[in-house]
């Protein structure tokens, strides 16, 4: 078995962050800059304005960052032609801890609150085994407060994206954890060894619902494994790889999100 394209670190770079201590949102922007544009190509057409390299498909997006206080970050996500898909806000602890996941098609920002950690993501989707250039449909984001400051999306698998010609916020991720009478049905073989899936994600296309892509450098894990642990799946044959579990459930039987670290 290959490497599959969405986790393949030589043809989408990746890279990770953790930073302690913090006690301004004016280091996110310098650590983001750091991580996205010095190494991994990333432009900054204007300050704080984060633009992925276009690719062969010509598909990019960027992420404006604005500090709006000390603690707290606001995020805003627009495509390639230019709409927004959202406008969301994190907050930090003083001091505070953030991480970051950052790949040539997506960043994580994940800020190590306990109650509970204040996530915002953006992503390019691969589209394979279509080509990349066979829909427009590619980019998600979320963010865990809205711009009022208020925390209304802790799920994992919920993002904003053009459905149907609008910027919508929906719960989009395939569900691989499932329920069957009289049990759960979790992402486990009969041992109790852990399975692992692509993380991906649907889109309405002109009213229809179409599995758009996966997150790259990202997997479904069982959402009773816990915040923070590492987890190494090969991801062919021979070739481990280290992803954090990061926080949100989208349902009781459902599951969390894991991004790669190394």
């Amino acid at each position: 078995m290959t490497i599959p394209y969405h986790l393949d670190s030589t043809q989408i770079p990746f890279n990770y962050l953790r930073t302690d201590g913090m006690t301004d949102v004016n280091t996110i922007i310098s650590d983001v800059r750091q991580q996205l544009v010095t190494g991994l190509g990333w432009s900054e057409p204007s300050t704080a304005l984060f633009k992925t390299p276009i690719d062969a498909a010509g598909r990019w997006m960027d992420v404006l960052l604005t500090r709006i206080a000390a603690t707290n970050l606001e995020f805003r996500t627009r495509n390639a032609a230019g709409t927004t898909l959202c406008t969301r806000r994190i907050q930090i602890d003083n001091p505070g801890s953030v991480e970051y996941f950052c790949n040539i098609f997506g960043v994580t920002v994940n800020a190590l609150r306990a109650n509970p950690p204040e996530r915002f993501e953006a992503h390019i989707l691969d589209q394979s085994p279509d080509l990349q250039s066979d829909s427009a449909l590619y980019v998600i984001s979320h963010g865990y407060r809205n711009n009022a400051d208020t925390a209304d999306l802790a799920d994992t698998g919920r993002y904003f994206a053009i459905d149907n010609a609008v910027a919508t916020l929906a719960a989009r991720a395939r569900r691989w954890a499932t329920t069957e009478t009289p049990a759960v049905v979790n992402l486990q073989t009969p041992p109790g060894t852990y399975l692992f899936r692509d993380a991906t994600v649907r889109i309405n296309s002109a009213g229809v619902n179409r599995w758009a892509g996966r997150i790259c450098h990202a997997i479904a894990v069982m959402q009773n494994i816990g915040l923070g642990v590492e987890l190494q799946p090969f991801i062919d044959t021979s070739t481990p790889a280290r992803f954090r579990v990061l926080g949100g459930v989208a349902g009781a039987v459902d599951h969390r999100w894991a991004f790669r670290k190394s």
